[in-house]
């Protein structure tokens, strides 16, 4: 629904003109012209953001209800779902949101681990491949503040030069606003600007922001640019996938495939840029040692065919991406309904190009009346075209009606869904039942947190560990607990993994605040004292997450050497 109000011609006209991985950001360890196969080993490219042909945004924050509710934004603006994460280490993932659009589907929004107290600013940036970003976005709220540590990380990201704006979401509605003025100002005197962002209210702070996102990101990338060694190469085979052949030298990188980032006119070579375990290698060579591959499916719509392992999709309708040239396939977008889809890797002898299908777009969601943005009195502004790209107001409004149109009567998500509806019924798929712990599952799970003043729960704690229970405690307090929240649990590697949460001082808040958490780590259920009053709120609450959550006397019911079997491994 606002997807007119929030477009940018700028952004748009960037990304289709742009070969973005011959133009690099100017942090990326490749422009670090001084050293740059040094700094490349020492900052390697992290495997979930390999892909240079894509312009990578990052969320990070001490929060994940925050970037749910940025994320939740998101289809809004365009049709957008959640891909399979990539695992960065144990209880660690990268999970990305693609945009099923044409225009915006080179970009690729990453949800990114939150940054540990143990860690320093230097070694998550290297964990998490921040110099490869194009832009963070660090969100917040003022119940989830910014510790130290993220602090830090913001004057890290400074010297790298790497973009990033912090954002303050609200977590309740209504909030003061002399707080959020406090919040803003405490920021200010550490030099981090804060932007506030209200869902209800989105106009408010992402105009501004998107103009100044466009800014950052194109500088960056201009400012990196080997302008003379771009220039020099031909428009034919700048930016374009080659296979490298005929080499005596090097005879094992025979076969691969990488892109020409340019031409070196004293060497009178092409350089081809390859990615190896990692990390990016250049190599420099003749015409005659490389072909030019071109893709002829990139950006269409196509029909899924003779596919043997899943046989299922065969007469889906999907969207090609891009092509991938480490295993030269492409990768296709399969929507479902909006906000889910499948991100596949398939050849082409399984993808038949098909026309474009005209229909009514995809109804939204019907939001809330508390989100609904109130109408604006006039027509939105042009949005911001830098210097390079002048762009006289008359055509942004008329680019901008141009999409509403296209928006109205043609995106992605509409054809797709009115070609599947017009030629693939689908075949009514039976719901399957979650199989979920019963309270005697759950009390034989061996790991559990006490959530609540560790004195006061002391008998409790006392009895599940002679019962053979891993125990930890959690407490805001700082009241000798192992945790001061529920988002520190399983984010340590080393530390057996939390399997249930026992709260025991009556604090409803205490547990509808540690819901995200619990549904965030894979926790298989949360148990209240029976004695004690939590409310039906609670238990509605938790259950609507899909949490079991029962009401237990843990010195009675749970028992000494009540666990699951373990199989020997023999």
């Amino acid at each position: 629904p606002l997807a007119a109000d929030f477009h940018h011609p700028g952004l748009v006209s960037y990304l289709k003109d742009t070969s973005l991985e011959v133009v690099l950001p100017v942090h990326a360890p490749q422009n670090d012209f001084n050293t740059p196969d040094q700094k490349a080993r020492q900052y390697p490219r992290p495997n979930f953001c390999w892909e240079a042909y894509k312009m990578h945004l990052a969320m990070i924050g001490p929060s994940s209800a925050c970037k749910k509710q940025f994320v939740d934004f998101l289809p809004k603006i365009a049709h957008s779902f959640r891909g399979p994460a990539s695992k960065l280490a144990p209880g660690r993932e990268a999970v990305p949101y693609h945009f099923l659009d044409s225009d915006l589907h080179r970009v690729v929004l990453w949800d990114l681990p939150e940054m540990s107290w143990k860690s320093s600013a230097e070694d998550y940036i290297k964990e998490l491949g921040l110099l490869y970003i194009d832009c963070v976005f660090m969100l917040f709220s003022e119940k989830y503040l910014l510790t130290d540590v993220y602090c830090k990380l913001c004057v890290a990201m400074a010297l790298h030069g790497i973009p990033f704006f912090v954002l303050c979401t609200q977590s309740q509605e209504g909030i003061d606003e002399s707080q959020l003025r406090r919040l803003q100002s405490s920021f200010q005197k550490q030099s981090v600007q804060v932007r506030m962002f209200d869902p209800s209210k989105p106009h408010e702070t992402l105009e501004q922001l998107i103009n100044d996102f466009f800014k950052e990101v194109t500088w960056n990338r201009g400012k990196g640019a080997n302008t003379e060694r771009i220039n020099a190469a031909s428009k034919a085979v700048l930016g374009q996938t080659v296979r490298i052949q005929n080499l005596e030298k090097k005879a094992e990188l025979n076969g691969r495939c990488g892109v020409c980032i340019g031409y070196e006119k004293e060497q009178q070579r092409y350089v081809i840029r390859l990615i190896s375990s990692g990390v990016e290698m250049d190599v420099a060579l003749k015409e005659p040692n490389l072909s030019v591959l071109k893709p002829k499916l990139l950006g269409s719509m196509v029909q899924l065919k003779g596919l043997q392992s899943k046989p299922e999709l065969n007469g889906r309708y999907a969207f090609v991406d891009e092509f991938l040239r480490e295993n030269e396939r492409y990768r296709v977008f399969v929507p479902d309904v909006p906000g889910t889809g499948l991100a596949l890797a398939l050849k082409s002898e399984n993808l038949e190009k098909v026309s474009a299908v005209h229909a009514k777009p995809v109804a939204p969601p019907s939001p809330s009346a508390s989100s609904q943005p109130k109408a604006k009195a006039s027509t939105p502004k042009a949005k911001f075209s830098p210097a390079a790209r002048p762009e006289p107001a008359a055509v942004a409004s008329s680019g901008r009606q141009l999409h509403r149109k296209q928006d109205a009567e043609d995106n992605l998500m509409s054809r797709i869904s009115a070609a599947e509806a017009l030629e693939v019924p689908k075949a009514e798929v039976p719901k399957v039942r979650k199989l979920q712990f019963s309270l005697a599952g759950l009390l034989s799970l061996r790991v559990w947190a006490v959530v609540g003043n560790p004195d006061e729960a002391e008998e409790v704690i006392d009895h599940l560990m002679d019962c053979g229970k891993t125990v930890f405690t959690v407490s805001s307090k700082g009241d000798g607990a192992h945790f001061s929240s529920t988002a520190e649990l399983n984010s340590d590697p080393n530390l057996p993994k939390t399997e249930v949460l026992a709260f025991v001082d009556g604090d409803s808040g205490a547990v509808l605040a540690a819901i995200d958490d619990a549904v965030r780590i894979g926790i298989h259920g949360i148990l209240l004292l029976e004695d004690v009053n939590f409310g039906e709120d609670v238990m509605t609450e938790c259950r609507r997450a899909g949490i079991v959550v029962q009401t237990v006397d843990i010195l009675s019911q749970v028992l000494p050497g009540l666990g699951m079997p373990v199989a020997p491994l023999d």
